[in-house]
């Protein structure tokens, strides 16, 4: 209805009725009569926004999820570099090839121990580089004509390892090591049993100051702690010697041999520690 008819139809009204207030009234029908069109176009322009505003609003929210949703898991990884320390102990078996002069050797495994720490540096929770120092007393049997003795070496080894994990701020991780590794011999002897010669001439063992090698694993990280700070490690490494340990530069006497003759060192072991991540 226009503004015009619908005043026209109140005045007809309050003519035929003449109430009291005359005036008044019609003067209240005149402002209604031209305020109604500014109302209803004020009602049809709040209609026209109200859903032009629900997808801007879920929009921007999908936005700013999806700028958090990087931030979070950067600040995660981030969270996890840092320092790590831990201590190792192994239980280790030695593979030595010897030789004997006009008699028939064979060799048999001897377990023998090490232990040490480690210092290591986590660059997220997947990846790490640590240097490790270890006490290693190595030791392998050598039966010669039904004869016996032992080869005993001694060690301290410093493998620098590059280490992947599968997710180390878990309880339960696992991963795979390898590095260069470089060991200083600080004692080497053959312990022969009883009263027995290992030849009929001496056997002499003349060890190189240093030995070269490659150093490899793989184990389990058992995390405890609301944060995995602490961790239980367990696993396998293996040694591989790419130089000759064996120094035979020396002249030795007619009576007397050098045991070990182009002879690298390998070993394989298997370790447990503590380590904790600060």
């Amino acid at each position: 209805m226009s503004v015009s008819l619908l005043y026209h139809h109140l005045h007809e009204e309050l003519l035929n009725h003449k109430p009291k207030h005359y005036e008044t009234f019609s003067r209240i029908a005149i402002a209604i009569c031209f305020m109604l069109p500014s109302i209803q176009s004020l009602g049809q322009e709040q209609i026209r926004q109200k859903p032009q505003q629900l997808p801007t609003t879920t929009s921007e929210q999908n936005v700013t999820s999806e700028k958090q949703s990087p931030q979070q898991s950067q600040e995660s990884t981030s969270a996890w570099r840092g320092i790590h320390a831990g201590v190792i102990g192994q239980a280790t078996f030695t593979n030595v090839k010897v030789k004997s002069e006009n008699s028939s050797i064979s060799t048999s495994y001897v377990v023998g121990y090490g232990a040490g720490g480690f210092v290591g540096y986590f660059f997220n929770q997947n990846a790490e580089l640590r240097i490790e120092g270890l006490y290693s007393s190595l030791a392998q049997e050598i039966s010669v004509n039904g004869s016996k003795s032992t080869l005993n070496l001694t060690y301290i080894n410093f493998p620098l390892l590059f280490g992947l994990h599968t997710s180390y701020n878990k309880p339960i991780s696992f991963n795979i090591m390898a590095g260069p590794q470089i060991g200083i011999n600080t004692a080497s002897s053959v312990d022969v049993d009883g009263n027995f010669e290992i030849d009929t001439v001496n056997a002499t063992i003349n060890i190189k100051p240093a030995d070269i090698g490659i150093a490899y694993g793989a184990g389990i990280d058992f995390g405890f702690g609301p944060e995995r700070l602490l961790h239980l490690n367990v696993g396998f490494r293996g040694v591989y010697g790419i130089v000759d340990i064996g120094e035979d530069s020396n002249n030795s006497t007619t009576a007397s041999y050098y045991i070990l003759d182009r002879s690298k060192l390998k070993t394989y072991s298997g370790y447990a520690g503590l380590s904790y991540k600060f």
